[in-house]
């Protein structure tokens, strides 16, 4: 498997599926990280990776000045489309989400869709000093982690499939207990077309976080197990809200 799988994952019949994929949670998420974050009128806000602007087109047209950042060329170009390219609180930014390059620029920012975790784990530490780095002091940022050890690992099944539209998608996965990382296959089926992909995910235990958090300059401020801010219990899907000390 390649080290860096995300520089090709986000294509062929994958795009189909991320089109489709949590489109009804949207409006949820949304107010949700308007809560969570506290968003003002105006602030600015980041959008870590912003894949195909899903939740960056609606934070904007609300009023919030914000700004995504990817890597995939392809959903940025989406993102471009389907905001028409004339909401002025858009910006769109291709970029290496462990290279950010603002200082001090955001009012809060969010990684959602479990985006956190791609990398080894210095990769995945510059990516935490790099949102770290963007933020104003006091400012909070929302990591929506759903592969955390006491999430996935109670009730990880190695083989599944779902239908997502009209895209047939079926995971097997291996669990690398001595790297704690997952790889996952991926084959795709779509109008008699079928794809495979991988990809692979760091597996962080909460104290593992924390302690990640904290080396990087965030503090923990609440955990919670869903988008009403119920706090977390083990197994469900964890929502990280930490601020920038």
């Amino acid at each position: 498997m390649s080290n860096e799988w995300w520089t090709t994952f986000f294509s062929g019949n994958w795009l189909d599926v991320q089109r489709n994929m949590r489109a009804e949670r949207t409006s949820e998420e949304i107010d949700f990280l308007v809560r969570a974050l506290n968003l003002k009128p105006g602030c600015r806000v980041l959008d870590v990776p912003c894949g195909n602007g899903r939740l960056a087109i609606p934070l904007a047209e609300r009023g919030y000045k914000v700004t995504g950042v990817d890597i995939t060329t392809i959903l940025l170009q989406e993102a471009q489309s389907a905001s028409q390219g004339a909401n002025p609180g858009l910006e769109l930014v291709e970029m290496d989400m462990r290279d950010l390059s603002w200082i001090e620029t955001f009012d809060a920012a969010f990684c959602f869709w479990g985006s956190f975790g791609y990398f080894d784990d210095d990769g995945n530490r510059r990516f935490l000093k790099a949102v770290h780095r963007t933020l104003k002091t006091g400012s909070r940022f929302a990591l929506d982690i759903p592969n955390i050890a006491e999430t996935i690992l109670p009730k990880l099944q190695l083989r599944s499939w779902s239908k997502v539209g009209e895209t047939t998608v079926l995971e097997n996965i291996k669990y690398r207990h001595t790297e704690s990382r997952i790889d996952t296959e991926w084959t795709l089926v779509a109008n008699g077309i079928s794809e495979t992909k991988t990809s692979s995910m760091q597996v962080y235990g909460f104290r593992e976080l924390t302690f990640l958090f904290s080396e990087v300059g965030f503090e923990v401020c609440d955990t919670f197990s869903s988008l009403d801010c119920e706090p977390y219990e083990l197994g469900r899907r964890a929502y990280f809200i930490v601020r920038k000390m």
